[in-house]
Order: structure tokens, then sequence, then C-alpha cells
């Protein structure tokens, strides 16, 4: 009997957006995020300093969480509007 599964590969953009829908509105703490992001922990915290990096997120000392920054919602929102495009084409 041979068992097959199926892989679902995301790409790097879809991941980034998974980890910004993880971080939401009101912020979220490492652990939030690493669950959300269905990565292991080092891969999610390579994401998070990437994403920190390029301004896409702030992580704020004080309260431990990072933040959502606003080329991060712009990027959801241009997602957003891709996803669609790209739907409606098919």
């Amino acid at each position: 009997m041979t068992l097959t599964t199926r892989h679902s590969y995301r790409s790097k953009h879809e991941i980034i957006l998974q980890i910004l829908q993880s971080i939401g509105e009101q912020g979220a703490g490492i652990t939030k995020v690493f669950y959300g992001s269905t990565k292991s922990y080092d891969q999610c915290k390579e994401y998070l300093v990437e994403m920190t990096r390029l301004e896409l997120i702030n992580y704020d000392k004080e309260t431990r969480l990072y933040q959502i920054a606003p080329k991060g919602k712009h990027f959801m929102q241009l997602y957003s509007v891709l996803r669609a495009q790209l739907e409606d084409s098919q």
C-alpha cells in the first residue's frame, strides 16, 4: 500500500502574508507568530528579522510584541488586489 501526500509549497510572499495576518491589528508575540506561520522557530525568526529590516513590521521591546508597519499594511493590500485579479482571470 502506497500513501501519497500532497505537499503545499508556499512562496516567500505567501509566508510573509501569513506572518502579517498572524500579527494582526493588535500585534502579537513571537509564540503567536510562530504558530501562525507554520514554519520552524528558526525559520520564523529569520523571516521576522528580514521583515523588520524591510520595515514591514516593528518590534516593541517594552511590550515584546510585533506590530504591522505601514509598509506591511500596504503589502497586504497589494497582495489582496493581485490575488483577486489572478482569481478573476482564471
